[in-house]
C-alpha cells in the first residue's frame, strides 16, 4: 500500500514539473507540443487503411 501511494507522489510531482516546464516556455513551443501530441495519439487511435497502388478502394 506504501510503494503505491509513494509512486503516486512521484507521478503527480513529475507531471506537475512538466506541465511547469510545459508553460515557461514561449506560448508558441506550448501550441506546437500540445497539438504534436493530438496529432500523435489520433495517429495511433485511428491508423490509416493501407490501399496500393491503383487499386480501388472498397
Amino acid at each position: 500500500m506504501i510503494d503505491a501511494m509513494l509512486a503516486t507522489a512521484i507521478l503527480m510531482v513529475l507531471g506537475a514539473l512538466l506541465l511547469l516546464v510545459i508553460f515557461s516556455l514561449p506560448w508558441w513551443v506550448t501550441v506546437l507540443a500540445i497539438s504534436s501530441v493530438i496529432l500523435l495519439l489520433d495517429k495511433l487511435l485511428n491508423p490509416t487503411s493501407d490501399i496500393g497502388d491503383g487499386e480501388p478502394d472498397k
